[in-house]
């Protein structure tokens, strides 16, 4: 019983769909930890790339769809940036505001559908299968290797560069706050 429900299958999808909505958690990780800003519009902000890239897709332009889903989400930040500082809601208002928004929004780029079908249409990763069809059935692998070495090589050593050159070596110690009656 236990293994018909344990397929290699589910556990491939649930993989997948775990490593698609880390990128929810790393967003809503930064924003409420680094940022010290709450910010909820994360997940409608992510469905609005994925509803516009679908629709981009099915026009037949593959690659410009990952670049109108950036740009979709850089517009739904902006929404919730000018809220914030503009007109002085709450970031976590702002959040609520833009993402029940957005619900509204990515319905009407679906063309209020809340399906859209992508079955016979050509998409980055239909295309990156055929370029990779000499790997067998490894090219998720490979296409995910290259996407953790791009993901987590140069910013991070960009990053400990810019560290070295400011400090004359890596930091030591972490900034202190500011502090507006300590005098220097």
């Amino acid at each position: 019983m236990l293994a018909s429900i344990f397929s290699l299958n589910v556990i491939q999808t649930a993989l997948e769909l775990g490593c698609i909505y880390a990128l929810v958690a790393l967003a809503l990780f930064l924003s409420y930890s680094i940022l010290n800003i709450a910010d909820l519009s994360t997940d409608g902000c992510f469905t609005l790339g994925c509803a516009v890239a679908c629709q981009v897709a099915l026009t037949g332009h593959p690659f410009l769809a990952l670049l109108a889903a950036m740009a979709a989400g850089v517009c739904s930040g902006f929404v919730t940036a000018f809220l914030q500082t503009r007109l002085g809601v709450e970031s976590i208002m702002a959040g609520i505001i833009v993402n029940t928004g957005l619900y509204t929004i990515n319905l009407a780029v679906m063309g209020f559908s809340s399906t859209m079908s992508l079955v016979k249409t050509d998409t980055v990763f239909s295309i990156a299968k055929s370029a990779l069809s000499f790997t067998g059935g490894g090219y998720k692998l490979v296409l995910a290797a290259v996407v953790i070495a791009l993901a987590g090589g140069p910013p991070r050593f960009a990053a400990i560069a810019a560290a070295r050159g400011r400090h004359g070596g890596l930091p030591r110690h972490p900034p202190r706050p500011f502090d507006p009656c300590h005098r220097r």
